[in-house]
């Protein structure tokens, strides 16, 4: 198999791999597209020489010609139309949260299991040059041993609000919708979270989204070896300030907000992780080419589906430490 079929499910997010079609080597092409909203299907057949556009998931994942299936659609519909394309035969990547509970995990697990296909959730922060650099220091044994790492996740929703209105209609749950970020940044950079203790709020930064959900939260946690973390999210600030900022704490470096410091450089002097901007787009096709050469060349790919599950298993354990006024929870690691 030397170029994969890729349709594509839900083209606001998912829009971003129809670039691949003007990409001569990329080993893939996006074949079909399913929309609710006709225009951008046709866009998508009309723009980016896709060949079958529908609104219709059974339509697209009857087609042959189709081996991976992207679904970037809200995320209370991520675990029935992942199970429906692993029975129809597909790999799948799917945006974060793959799923939004430990029993919806299970059932995608199963799934793949007797399918025997491929899922891998769109986890996008692990593909940003300055996480990946970050990641190549870590296993040079540059930071000796991390004690402590943190991850906030800021954003100003409004005008993403105005795009995808699901998400105050629903609404989305930000413990899987927005967290997952910051959770799976975490695994990525130190290890499984074990524990959480957790408190959530609602800001009021807009009246569009229901005031009796909580969408601003701070979780401690706990890692697997005992060392600690920390993660808070915020929906509603305004610029400049939204993004992602990460920190992580050796015995013999540090890491703020793109800034690093090495103890070995004599003066310890601060190395700026200064990468040239690029768009979000290019976080997608990097995960996307990694999960194509993985099915291509027949080895695992860099996430499945049991990190999907491990990554909603601690929003999970966040929901109950809410619920319990901040008492710690166990995170469920087993699936």
């Amino acid at each position: 198999m030397s170029e994969l079929g890729i349709g594509i499910v839900g083209l606001g997010m998912g829009g971003n791999l129809l670039s691949i079609n003007g990409m001569p080597d990329f080993p893939a092409f996006v074949r079909g597209v399913c929309d609710l909203v006709e225009e951008r299907a046709e866009a998508a057949r009309r723009d980016h020489g896709v060949e079958f556009a529908t609104g219709s998931l059974d339509a697209l994942l009857e087609r042959p010609d189709i081996d991976l299936v992207g679904i970037y659609t809200p995320d209370h519909l991520h675990r029935d139309q992942v199970v429906r394309a692993l029975e129809a035969g597909k790999h799948v990547l799917v945006t974060k949260p793959m799923t939004i509970s430990n029993e919806e995990s299970d059932a995608v697990i199963e799934a793949a299991r007797s399918t025997k296909k491929r899922v891998m959730p769109a986890q996008t922060q692990r593909y940003v040059r300055p996480h990946m650099a970050l990641r190549r220091f870590i296993d040079a044994g540059e930071f000796g041993d991390i004690y402590f790492m943190a991850s906030d996740y800021y954003q100003d929703l409004r005008p993403i609000y105005d795009r995808t209105p699901w998400r105050y209609e629903v609404p989305q749950d930000f413990i899987y919708g927005g967290l997952s970020h910051n959770i799976d940044i975490m695994r990525y950079l130190k290890g499984e979270i074990a524990e959480v203790a957790a408190f959530g709020s609602y800001s009021g930064h807009d009246s569009r989204y229901p005031d009796d959900v909580y969408e601003t939260f701070v979780v401690n946690a706990k890692f697997e070896d005992g060392t600690l973390g920390r993660i808070a999210l915020s929906p509603g600030v305004r610029p400049p300030l939204p993004g992602m900022y990460i920190q992580v704490f050796g015995t013999s470096a540090s890491f703020v907000s793109d800034r690093l410091v090495l103890d070995r450089l004599d003066g310890t002097p601060v190395i700026d992780f200064d990468f040239e901007p690029e768009p979000y787009t290019a976080a997608e096709i990097r995960l996307l080419r990694e999960f194509v050469d993985s099915i291509i060349s027949d080895v695992p790919q860099p996430l499945d589906e049991f990190d999907g599950a491990r990554i909603s298993a601690v929003g999970d354990a966040i929901t109950a430490s809410i619920r319990a006024g901040g008492a710690p929870q166990k995170v469920r690691l087993e699936f």
